[in-house]
């Protein structure tokens, strides 16, 4: 849903990365680079930093969205990235989890906000779990670009609105709030996704 306003400057800032890098910087080399600089968000986080993680995560969440980019301006698109790509984004939402989780356990936070924090990573894997598992069935049964499938399953609250709100509630250290708001978006997401695989089977050929 971002991605539909911000998605001419992404494309923009992916020909500077391009050119700058007269080509040399692939894809995949760009999403292994922006999983590398999530262990700064990381240890910022552990660090106590809160506003400059925020900050950090947002700024490399946004670096993400532009592999995708360059692989279309070189002209690189393959099943391959696109499985690094989604790969990577769980990665890095585990990393950032267990790094506030930890974070929480050693400010002494009561146990109902760790919970929190373990059921916003539980609920954005089964978001990502449903979506995985929805396209393998489709793909199976049917003849279709992993692209294509990509724009079926998804909308609601994508990995890119997740790390917007987590990035926030970082910079404004309203964690438990964050962390609701979170949980409430990834039920409305779960449940948009199980009724969009619903529809795509009785539609498909």
């Amino acid at each position: 849903m971002m991605r539909k306003y911000t998605q001419p400057v992404i494309n923009e800032v992916a020909r500077f990365f391009n050119y700058f890098s007269r080509g040399k910087l692939s894809p995949n080399g760009l999403t292994l680079i922006t999983l590398l600089l999530h262990l700064v968000v990381i240890w910022l986080i552990i660090s106590q930093h809160l506003v400059w993680a925020g900050v950090s995560l947002i700024l490399f969440s946004s670096l993400d969205a532009i592999d995708g980019a360059l692989a279309r301006i070189q002209k690189r698109v393959t099943d391959f990235g696109g499985w690094l790509d989604a790969c990577s984004d769980r990665l890095k939402e585990i990393l950032v989890f267990v790094g506030l989780t930890y974070y929480l356990i050693e400010l002494g936070e009561p146990t109902w906000i760790l919970l929190l924090a373990i059921s916003c990573l539980a609920s954005a894997l089964l978001i990502s779990y449903i979506k995985a598992k929805a396209e393998a069935i489709i793909a199976a049964q049917t003849k279709i670009s992993f692209t294509k499938l990509n724009r079926i399953f998804g909308g609601g609250w994508g990995y890119d609105l997740r790390v917007l709100i987590l990035g926030l509630t970082l910079i404004i250290n309203q964690i438990p709030i964050g962390l609701i708001v979170l949980i409430l978006g990834s039920i409305y997401t779960i449940i948009s996704r199980s009724f969009k695989f619903k529809k795509a089977l009785k539609s498909k050929p």
